[in-house]
């Protein structure tokens, strides 16, 4: 799994978090719009994930990948 992450945090930042609640080793990479100057929706963002992941799984067709979309309003870390 991978995540894709609208957000002004940094790449670094989201994995931190992650890591804080016990996910992180599910997920092979973590990308922030932040890290790409870009703003959502960006069609151009997305497509740069769907690119890589179907790179990193060869085997896998476009149309087989799945945008689960979340809204938090607050997470605390401790």
């Amino acid at each position: 799994m991978y995540v894709l992450s609208n957000s002004g945090f940094t790449a670094e930042a989201l994995s931190f978090v992650l890591e804080k609640l016990g996910i992180r080793k599910y997920f092979k990479k973590i990308w922030s719009s932040a890290a790409y100057r870009k703003i959502k929706p960006s069609r151009e963002f997305f497509e740069m994930a769907i690119e890589r992941v179907l790179l990193d799984n060869p085997v896998e067709k476009r149309e087989n990948i799945v945008f689960v979309v979340s809204y938090v309003s607050v997470i605390q870390v401790s």
